[in-house]
């Protein structure tokens, strides 16, 4: 349970993406409440950004609020095996699951004090965490350094 008031320096939100079908727009960042913003390359990735980015401290407080209303904290820890939902041949609805091994890997964790949450989300994750990650990401600049979405 997250206690407030938490200092601005005590938030952290770090984000690693890991592309397998293009690994140059592979990348880590962290953001921190006061503004900080950190990009570098991860995993296979030639990129690098010298350049300093920040972030408004008011900036942190819409991503934090966004993710506390998503239910970020509550969420599962892991989204990486595939479900489909099926007929089968005796006329019942059943799922099946299956574990996925391309596509992008995003890692995500968001510390408020001493309250942390990790999720790996790689498959079948909530559409609001990806609007949450594509909202990092597009806040962070990363983006248009790495022309991705």
């Amino acid at each position: 349970m997250i206690t407030f008031p938490v200092a601005l320096k005590d938030i952290q939100i770090h984000l690693t993406r890991n592309t397998f079908t293009d690994p140059e727009d592979n990348f880590e960042l962290t953001i921190i409440g006061t503004g900080e913003v950190m990009i570098g390359p991860h995993g296979y990735s030639r990129w690098n950004n010298d350049q300093p980015l920040h972030v408004s401290s008011e900036i942190v407080r819409e991503m934090i609020a966004e993710a506390m209303e998503i239910g970020f904290f509550e969420m599962n820890s892991e989204y990486s095996r595939a479900s489909e939902l099926y007929i089968t041949p005796e006329g019942t609805l059943d799922q099946g699951f299956g574990d996925i091994l391309d596509g992008t890997q995003i890692n995500i964790s968001i510390e408020i004090g001493s309250e942390k949450h990790s999720i790996y989300a790689h498959w079948g994750y909530p559409k609001r965490l990806d609007a949450l990650i594509e909202n990092i990401i597009r806040v962070s600049g990363v983006g248009e350094w790495l022309d991705i979405d």
